[in-house]
């Protein structure tokens, strides 16, 4: 998976200070100490089993990378493309799963959608929209429990309209 994962997307996209674990190499200097919602730290784990699901080591550089990827089609056919945004399983009225994002449906009464992929751990908390229509992408990496706090007013204040139609979906 490690291997795959560095031959398909880490070394095309130059995501040089990306991994799934932590080793000899690993800067802690630029790694994002956790943080509770009183500010105190967490102590630091460090995963030497990589899982593909879960604790991805990333920059904000190097994630953009791949958000900008994804956003300009990601190399795939237009069959697969469909195929990842396609309903693999129905969240809720407004959302659905595809393959790796969910899928926030009809984002300001159109067709509009927008793509959505997060990730939370104890003292972190992460996530990144697409809206594909207007080629636009925000991401936002938290290092603090309370961390999601941030994301209602930065989503709404960079991808205005629509981010307010993806604040919708996801508060319902």
């Amino acid at each position: 998976m490690e291997h795959l994962a560095s031959e398909l997307i880490f070394k095309p996209l130059k995501m040089k200070d990306t991994k799934f674990t932590w080793d000899n190499k690993t800067d802690s200097i630029r790694f994002a100490k956790w943080h509770n919602e009183k500010g105190e730290l967490y102590e630091t784990q460090r995963n030497t089993t990589a899982n593909a699901a879960d604790n991805l080591l990333t920059t904000v550089e190097d994630y953009s990378k791949f958000l900008v990827y994804i956003l300009n089609g990601a190399g795939i056919s237009d069959k697969l493309y469909k195929e990842m945004i396609a309903e693999q399983v129905r969240i809720n009225d407004y959302k659905h799963f595809g393959l790796g994002w969910w899928v926030d449906e009809n984002i300001n009464n159109s067709k509009d959608f927008a793509l959505v992929h997060g990730g939370d751990d104890i003292g972190v908390h992460t996530i990144a929209f697409i809206v594909p229509k207007t080629k636009q992408a925000l991401l936002i990496f938290t290092n603090s429990d309370n961390g999601t706090d941030a994301f209602a007013e930065v989503l709404v204040q960079f991808l205005v309209k629509d981010g307010e139609g993806i604040l919708n979906i996801e508060m319902k």
